[in-house]
């Protein structure tokens, strides 16, 4: 994976076969608390929304393809740009990826240590 400037406005991930990948964090302060940031574009192939419960700690990622964005996605009056929120009906989508916390945790340590063997 190859992270782009933190100024990048249409996604902040690459990986090796050319995927662009947007990350958009979610911290679940209230249990009805679903919509994400702002999508300035729609520049990516796939939006990573990190799910974080109010103590942030790790709950998911869930992967979204492009398609699917623009199926879910409104138009914000206030923010003049596209909003996505994490609906239950998104959510339960059979093209919406769910990675569980100890997974990418897991994947995580992976590559840490793959990196450091290769130091």
């Amino acid at each position: 994976m190859e992270p782009q400037p933190p100024n990048s406005k249409s996604f902040d991930v690459a990986t090796p076969d050319g995927t662009t990948i947007q990350v958009k964090a979610l911290r679940r302060t209230k249990p009805t608390r679903r919509g994400l940031s702002p999508l300035p574009t729609l520049d990516f192939d796939y939006l990573a929304a990190v799910v974080f419960a109010a103590d942030m700690q790790l709950q998911e990622a869930v992967f979204v393809p492009l398609a699917v964005v623009r199926e879910y996605m409104g138009w914000s009056k206030t923010w003049k740009c596209n909003r996505l929120s994490l609906t239950q009906r998104l959510l339960h989508d059979d093209r919406v990826r769910h990675v569980p916390a100890a997974d990418l945790v897991a994947g995580a340590r992976r590559a840490h240590n793959a990196h450091a063997r290769h130091r």
